[in-house]
């Protein structure tokens, strides 16, 4: 299990309005222990993370900010420094919802090659498809297309389409 942490700073809390729209959701996360509120220290004691390092990595992203250029994940866009606390911090679990390009399929899930034409015996559905949603996802609609695109997908197997 692989987790992560996100910082969110004072101006974020205070430009979203976290407190007047998620308060009741802020002290709950508290309670449970998967949100921290506090200094950088602070923040990174209650999940045992290091803050120095934390701190150089803050640094050097509002240095490339700062340049205008990501040159370490080529962001483009909505580049903002990390400014001053208090911070929020929270801790998640990595896991994949639903992936955004990935093997195009045809209607009846097969898998289609870069000439455009079905890849003969080859069938996919769920994650690793892409192209059903356009450019861009549906909300809740990953266990449907996986359920109805695996159905597809087995009876194009089994009449070997």
């Amino acid at each position: 299990m692989c987790m992560v942490y996100e910082i969110v700073d004072a101006a974020v809390i205070e430009e979203q309005q976290l407190y007047e729209t998620y308060g009741a959701e802020i002290e709950q996360c508290q309670k449970s222990g998967v949100l921290a509120v506090g200094t950088l220290d602070e923040v990174c004691a209650h999940f045992d993370v290091p803050a120095d390092t934390v701190k150089e990595t803050i640094e050097h992203y509002n240095s490339l900010v700062e340049a205008g250029e990501d040159t370490d994940f080529g962001r483009t866009d909505n580049l903002n420094q990390i400014g001053g606390g208090p911070y929020f911090m929270f801790s998640s679990v990595v896991s994949v919802h639903h992936t955004m390009g990935g093997l195009q399929i045809d209607t009846d899930a097969r898998v289609i090659d870069t000439d455009g034409q079905p890849i003969s015996g080859l069938y996919a559905a769920g994650e690793v498809t892409g192209g059903i949603h356009g450019g861009n996802r549906l909300g809740s609609v990953a266990v449907p297309d996986t359920a109805i695109f695996g159905r597809i997908a087995a009876q194009s197997c089994v009449e070997e389409k």
